[in-house]
C-alpha cells in the first residue's frame, strides 16, 4: 500500500494525497484528477477543482478532485465546510442556503475587500453543454466585495470569457443537472443535524419533494395549469369578439328594417336633440356645483391653514414667553443661589466670631473661678496662717523654692504648647487651602457635568433633527445647511455665478479607505466651505448665512470661476508603487471646486501612503521623498513633511465625518458620541462624589484642627495664669494678725465680686451657645437651599432647550402652511374664475333652450343621449343614403352575419382545445401520482434495505395528501422502546437513520456529484464502518457520478483505497490572536 498526502493550506495547495491501494505494495506516483482521462469518462458536471481567494478563512486555496470517490478530512476550524460553501455560491446560489452567513459580505475574509471563488467542471459525455464552444471543461467564475459588488463570468476549455451573464451560468447549471439548494445533491452538516431531529413531518416531506425533483414536476404542472388558464383567457377573448360582432349583426339587420320606420325615428331625433341640450344644462349645473363646492373646500382649507399659522405664531409667542419665563426664572435663581452663597459666607464668619466670643468666654469662667479657687485659698491660708502663725516662718524658703521650680515647670510647657499650637496653625491652613481646592475642583466637575449634559442633548436634538430628514444628504453638514441652499436656491438672480458648496458635497472618493485622511488632510472647516465667483456674491452669501443662523458661518473662498480644471501636471506628485496622489484618489464633479483644492491646498502635490511605515522611509530621506511631493498623508490621517523639514503630525479624528458619510453614519457616529458621553457622565459623577465625599473629610479635618487650637488656647491660659498666680503668691512673712485679718476682709469682697462677675459672664455663654446653635441651624438650611435651587435649575436648563427645538419645529411648519396658504389662494383665484365661466356658459344655455320649451327632466348622462342622437342620425344619414341603395345595407348585414358565424366556429374550436387540456392534465395529475407513489415505494424499499445491514426496522411513511414525510426506525435494541420517532434516537443511529434515508433518494436520483459534510460526527466505529461500506459501494457502482464526503473522523478503514482519494486540510492555527 503506497500513500501520499497533500495538506491544503490558506497560502496555497503544498500537497495533495493520493492514496492508492495497490495489490503488489509498490509506491505509484500521483498527478491529481484533472487528467484527460479522467476528464473524458463519466457524466458532464463532475466538479474538477474549486479555487478560492479571500474566502472565509482562506487567504488562497485550490482543492482539486478526483471525478469519482474523494475524501476531504480535517480538524474543525480547518475550512472544509468553507469548500462546500464555495461551491454553493459559485454555482450562483444563495448566501442564505449556506447557513453559514445572511449575505455575501459575510464570506470575505476578515481585513479584505473582497472575494473570488472558481469553480472547474466537466464537460464530456452525452450530456454535456455545447462542447463545441466551451470544450470539455467549464471554468464558472464569480467574485464580490463588501460594498455588495458581484460578477460572474463563464470560461471554456481554453480559458476564453463565453458569458458574464448570470442568466446564461443558471443556464448552463440546470442543463447539467446541478442543483445546489438540492440537500442531495450538497448535504451541509446544518442540514443533516437537523433532519432527523426536527418533529415537523411537512419539513421532511419538502426535503422528499426537493430530494426527488417531485418539486420541479409539480411546478411543471402548475405552469400547465397556468397556460390552460392563458388558453381560457384567449377565448374569453374570442367570446368578447363574438359578443362585438353580433352586435354589429343586429346593428345592420336593425338598419335593414330602418326603411320601415323613418318617421318614427326622426320624432326620436327631435326628442333626443331637445334631451342633450337640457343633458348638457345638467351637466353644467353639476359642474357648477362641483367648482363651487370644491371653493368652498380651498376656502375652508386656507382658513385652516390660517388659523394653523395664527396658531403656531400664538404657540411661538407662548413659548418665547415661556423660554424668557424660565430664563428669568434662571436668573433669579442664579440671583438667589449668589445671594445664599453671600449669606452662607456672612453666617459662616459669624459663627466663627461667635465660636471664637464662645472660647474666650469660658477662658473667662476659668480664670475667675481660678481666681475665686486662689482666693478662697489664700483665704484659707490666711486663716490658716493666723491659727498656725508660729509654724509659717520655718516653712517660708521651702514655698518659695518650690514656687520657683514650678514656674520653670509651668514656662517649659508654655513652650511646648505653643509649638503645638503652631504646628496645628499650620496644619489648619494647609487643610484650608486643600479644602478650596476640592470644593473648587467640586464646582469644576459640576460644570463638567452640565457640559457633558448639554452636550448630550445637542446630539440628541441633532439626531432627531437627522431622523425627520434621513433622505437629505446634505443634513451631515448641519441643520441649518439644507436651509442655506434653500436660501441661495431663492436668491440665484441676484449672484453673477452659482456659489458652489458645501465643498464636501461635490467630493466622491475612488476608494473609501483613503476618506478619513483626506478629510484630515482637506479639513472640516473646509469641506463646509463655499465657492463664490466675486465679492458682491461673496456679501451676498454672508447675508444668507446670517439670516440662517444655526451656528457658526461657514467659510467663504471666492475666486475667479474657470470651466476648466486648471493645468496642474507639471506640479503633480511622482506617486512610487503602492502610493496615489491625493486628486488620483478623488472625484470631484464641478471644475471649479476641483481648482479651488489646487489653489487653496495644493492637493496634487499631496501624496496619499497606505502605512506609516513607508511614510517614514520616504518622506524622512531626501534621496527618496517622491518629486513634487509637498506632504504625506497616511490611512489613519497622520501628517509626513519631507526632507530637510521632517516632521509628522497624528490624526486626532478617528473617522470620517462628512466625505463618503450618510445621514445613517452620522447618526451612529453621534449614538456613539452619547454612549462615550453617558459613559463619561458616569465616571464625572462618581469623581464628584468622590470629590464631595474627600471636602466633607477635609472640613471634619478643619473642624477637628480648630477645636484642638481652641484646646491648645485654653491649655496655654490655663498655665500661664498659674504662672501669673505663682508670681504674685503671698509669700510666708511674719505672722501679723492685724494685717492678715485685713487682707481676709479683702480677699472676700474679691471673692463676692468674681462670683457675681462668673455667675453674669455664665449667663453670656448660655446666651452665644444658643445664638451659635442658632446660626447653625441657618447655615444648614442655607445650604439645604443651595442644593434645592441647583435641582431646581437642571430641569429648567432642559426645559429651555427642549422649547428651543420646538420652536425650530415651529418655524419649519409655519413656512411650510404658509406655503399652502399662498397655493390656496392662488386656487381660490383660479376657481372662482372658472366658477363666473361656467355660470356664464350655463346661461347662455339657458338662454338657446327658452325656444325648444319647457325643461325636460332627464338623468341620464350627456355622453349616453349624444351616442343614442349620434345612432339615431346615423341611422337616418344611413337611410337615407341607402334609400335608393337598400342592395348595400342589406350585403352588409349578410357579410356580418358570416364573419359572425366562422366565429363561432373558431370558439367552439378553442372551446374543444380548453376540455382537451382539462383532460391531459387530469392525466399528468394520475401520471404525478402514480410517479410519486412508485418513488415512496422505492425510497421505502431501499431505506429497510439498509437499516436491515444494522439489523435496524423501519420504514418511511409518506402521505401526499396532508404534505408529511415520517421516518420510522426501530435500532436493533429498541425493538420496545417505542414508536421509533427518529428525534429520540442516539446520535450515532440518527447520522446512520440519515445516511440510509439519502441512500435511498440516491437510488431514485441522478446528479453529476453528490457531496456531504460531516455526515458521520455523531457515529461509533460500527456505524461508520458500516455506513462508509454502503457509501463506497454505491460509488464503486456509479463510476460515472463524483461523490465528495468531509469528515473530521478518523477514515484509516479506507486508506489504501486505490479508488478513493484524500485531500488533507491543514491544521487550524489555534494559538493565533485575531486582530
Amino acid at each position: 500500500m503506497s500513500q501520499k498526502r497533500k495538506n491544503l493550506s490558506q497560502s496555497t495547495i503544498t500537497e495533495q494525497i493520493a492514496i492508492k491501494r495497490s495489490k503488489r505494495n509498490q509506491e505509484q506516483s500521483f498527478s491529481g484528477p484533472s487528467t484527460s482521462q479522467g476528464r473524458t469518462k463519466g457524466r458532464a458536471g463532475r466538479v474538477l477543482k474549486v479555487c478560492m481567494r479571500n474566502f472565509m478563512c482562506h487567504s488562497s486555496l485550490q482543492v482539486k478532485l478526483d471525478p469519482n470517490t474523494n475524501y476531504i478530512i480535517g480538524r474543525n476550524g480547518s475550512g472544509k465546510s468553507a469548500i462546500l460553501t464555495a461551491l454553493i455560491v459559485g454555482l450562483g446560489g444563495k448566501a442564505r442556503l449556506t447557513n453559514r452567513g445572511a449575505n455575501m459580505k459575510a464570506f470575505i475574509k476578515v481585513g479584505e475587500v473582497s472575494a473570488l471563488v472558481e469553480i472547474t467542471l466537466t464537460n464530456t459525455g452525452p450530456a454535456a453543454y455545447n462542447p463545441s464552444e466551451l470544450g470539455h471543461e467549464i471554468t464558472i467564475i464569480r467574485s464580490f466585495t463588501a460594498a455588495g459588488g458581484n460578477s460572474y463570468k463563464l470560461k471554456s476549455a481554453s480559458g476564453q470569457v463565453i458569458s458574464t451573464s448570470l442568466r446564461e451560468i443558471t443556464r448552463v447549471i440546470e442543463a447539467l443537472n446541478i442543483h445546489v439548494d438540492n440537500p442531495i445533491c450538497i448535504l451541509n452538516q446544518d442540514v443533516a443535524r437537523t433532519f432527523l431531529n426536527t418533529n415537523d413531518p411537512t419539513k421532511k416531506y419538502e426535503m422528499f419533494m426537493k430530494a426527488t425533483c417531485l418539486d420541479s414536476v409539480k411546478s411543471e404542472y402548475k405552469i400547465a395549469v397556468k397556460n390552460k388558464n392563458s388558453t381560457i383567457g384567449l377565448l374569453q377573448g374570442k367570446l368578447e369578439a363574438l359578443r362585438i360582432l353580433e352586435v354589429e349583426v343586429k346593428k345592420w339587420f336593425k338598419k335593414y328594417k330602418a326603411f320601415e320606420a323613418m318617421s318614427d325615428i326622426e320624432r326620436k331625433k327631435k326628442c333626443l336633440e331637445i334631451e342633450s341640450v337640457w343633458a348638457q344644462i345638467n351637466e353644467i349645473e353639476e359642474e357648477l356645483r362641483e367648482k363651487e363646492e370644491k371653493l368652498e373646500e380651498i376656502t375652508n382649507d386656507l382658513q385652516s391653514f390660517t388659523d394653523l399659522v395664527q396658531n403656531k405664531a400664538d404657540r411661538k409667542n407662548e413659548m418665547n414667553e415661556k423660554i424668557e419665563q424660565i430664563r428669568q426664572q434662571l436668573l433669579e435663581i442664579r440671583n438667589m443661589e449668589a445671594a445664599n452663597r453671600d449669606l452662607m459666607e456672612e453666617k459662616r464668619k459669624i459663627l466663627h466670631k461667635l465660636r471664637e466670643t464662645f472660647v474666650g468666654k469660658k477662658n473667662e469662667i476659668t480664670a475667675i473661678e481660678n481666681i475665686i479657687n486662689r482666693k478662697n485659698g489664700d483665704k484659707k491660708n490666711i486663716e490658716d496662717e493666723i491659727s498656725n502663725s508660729s509654724t509659717n516662718q520655718n516653712n517660708r524658703l521651702k514655698v518659695i523654692e518650690e514656687r520657683d521650680a514650678k514656674m520653670v515647670s509651668l514656662e517649659k510647657k508654655i513652650l511646648d504648647i505653643k509649638k503645638l499650637f503652631e504646628t496645628a496653625d499650620n496644619d489648619l491652613m494647609q487643610t484650608r487651602n486643600a479644602l478650596e481646592h476640592k470644593r473648587s475642583e467640586e464646582n469644576n466637575i459640576r460644570k463638567e457635568l452640565e457640559d457633558l449634559n448639554e452636550s448630550i442633548r445637542h446630539r440628541q436634538t441633532k439626531i432627531r433633527n437627522m431622523k425627520s430628514d434621513e433622505n437629505n444628504s446634505v443634513s451631515v453638514y448641519g441643520g441649518n445647511m439644507q436651509r442655506i441652499l434653500q436660501a441661495i436656491n431663492a436668491a440665484k438672480e441676484q449672484f453673477s455665478k452659482q456659489p458652489r458648496g458645501p465643498v464636501g458635497s461635490y467630493i466622491k472618493l475612488k476608494d473609501r479607505k483613503w476618506a478619513l485622511a483626506i478629510e484630515d488632510f482637506v479639513s472640516q472647516g473646509m469641506l463646509m466651505s463655499f465657492c463664490v465667483d466675486n465679492q458682491k456674491d461673496a456679501k451676498i452669501l454672508s447675508r444668507i448665512f446670517s439670516e440662517a443662523g444655526g451656528g457658526p458661518k461657514p467659510t467663504i473662498i471666492c475666486s475667479k470661476f474657470h470651466d476648466r480644471i486648471h493645468n496642474y501636471s507639471s506640479n503633480k506628485v511622482d506617486a512610487p508603487h503602492g502610493c496615489i496622489a491625493m486628486i488620483d484618489a478623488m472625484i470631484v464633479k464641478d471644475p471649479i471646486i476641483t481648482n479651488c483644492l489646487i489653489d487653496q491646498l495644493s492637493i496634487e502635490t499631496v501624496l496619499l501612503i497606505s502605512s506609516n511605515d513607508l511614510a517614514r522611509q520616504l518622506m524622512s530621506d531626501a534621496g527618496k521623498v517622491p518629486k513634487n511631493c509637498s506632504r504625506a498623508v497616511t490611512l489613519c490621517g497622520d501628517q509626513f513633511y519631507p526632507d530637510p523639514n521632517y516632521r509628522s503630525y497624528s490624526c486626532r479624528n478617528k473617522q470620517p465625518r462628512y466625505l463618503q458619510v450618510s445621514v445613517a453614519d452620522v447618526i451612529r457616529n453621534y449614538e456613539e458620541e452619547i454612549k462615550n458621553f453617558m459613559h463619561n457622565h458616569e465616571v464625572v459623577e462618581r469623581q464628584t462624589r468622590s470629590v464631595s465625599q474627600d471636602a466633607q473629610k477635609l472640613s471634619r479635618e478643619v473642624q477637628n484642627l480648630q477645636n484642638k487650637m481652641i484646646k491648645l488656647e485654653t491649655a496655654q491660659g490655663k498655665i500661664q495664669r498659674e504662672i501669673n498666680d505663682l508670681k504674685f503668691q503671698v509669700l510666708p512673712s511674719e505672722p501679723n494678725i492685724e494685717i492678715l485679718a485685713e487682707e481676709m476682709k479683702e480677699i472676700s469682697k474679691i471673692i463676692e465680686s468674681k462670683q457675681n462677675d462668673l455667675q453674669k459672664i455664665s449667663e453670656d455663654v448660655d446666651t452665644i451657645k444658643q445664638h451659635i446653635k442658632d446660626v447653625e441651624g441657618e447655615y444648614s438650611n442655607l445650604k439645604l437651599i443651595s442644593k434645592g435651587l441647583e435641582t431646581r435649575m437642571t430641569p429648567l436648563l432642559e426645559e429651555v432647550t427642549d422649547s428651543e427645538t420646538q420652536l425650530k419645529q415651529i418655524d419649519i411648519n409655519t413656512r411650510r402652511h404658509t406655503e399652502k396658504i399662498e397655493q390656496c389662494r392662488k386656487k381660490v383665484v383660479d376657481t372662482k374664475k372658472e366658477c363666473d365661466m361656467k355660470k356664464k356658459f350655463l346661461n347662455e344655455k339657458l338662454q338657446s333652450a327658452v325656444p325648444l320649451g319647457s325643461r325636460i327632466e332627464t338623468d341620464r348622462p350627456l355622453e349616453v343621449v349624444l351616442a343614442e342622437l349620434r345612432d339615431i342620425e346615423q341611422q337616418l344619414a344611413d337611410i337615407r343614403t341607402s334609400m335608393g341603395d337598400k342592395m348595400m345595407v342589406t350585403q352588409e348585414y349578410m357579410r356580418y352575419q358570416e364573419k359572425y358565424d366562422k366565429t363561432k366556429v373558431k370558439v367552439d374550436q378553442i372551446q374543444a382545445c380548453v376540455d382537451q387540456i382539462n383532460k391531459t392534465l387530469e392525466s399528468r395529475a394520475r401520471s404525478y401520482q402514480k410517479l410519486a407513489e412508485y418513488i415512496g415505494v422505492r425510497v421505502r424499499e431501499m431505506f429497510t434495505g439498509v437499516l436491515k445491514m444494522r439489523q435496524f426496522k423501519g420504514t418511511v411513511e409518506i402521505d401526499h395528501d396532508k404534505h408529511t414525510l415520517q421516518l420510522v426506525v426501530i435500532p436493533q435494541h429498541g425493538a420496545s422502546q417505542g414508536t421509533g420517532q427518529t428525534h429520540i434516537l442516539s446520535g450515532g443511529e440518527r447520522s446512520f437513520s440519515t445516511v440510509a434515508f439519502l441512500h435511498a433518494l440516491w437510488q431514485v436520483t441522478e446528479h453529476p456529484f453528490y457531496f456531504l459534510d460531516e455526515f458521520d460526527v455523531f457515529m461509533d466505529k460500527v456505524n461508520r464502518r458500516t455506513v462508509m461500506d454502503i457509501l463506497l459501494e454505491h460509488a464503486k457502482e456509479h463510476t460515472e457520478l463524483q461523490y465528495v464526503f468531509l469528515t473530521p473522523q478518523d477514515i484509516s478503514s479506507v486508506i489504501g483505497d486505490k479508488d478513493i482519494t484524500v485531500h488533507r486540510m491543514a491544521d487550524p492555527e489555534r494559538n493565533t490572536t485575531p486582530k
